[in-house]
């Protein structure tokens, strides 16, 4: 889940950092956190494909589908 898999090339101003600490956050189950990071993220960078695929689950996660 934290490989960008949309590009061959790593985008210019892209950081898995920032991905990997939400990733992490995830992980534990402190989904607050992990939703804040994924947005982020995608505020940062809207074309990693995997902080949006993660935050929808992060989401879904919160119960929050709509």
């Amino acid at each position: 889940m934290a490989q960008n898999t949309a590009h061959k090339e790593p985008l210019q101003g892209y950081s898995d950092g920032g991905f990997q600490v939400a990733l992490e956050a995830h992980c534990r189950g402190a989904l607050e956190d992990a939703v804040a990071g994924y947005r982020r993220v995608v505020a940062d960078t809207p074309a990693h494909v995997d902080a949006w695929g993660s935050l929808c689950v992060a989401y879904l996660a919160q119960g929050r589908s709509g």
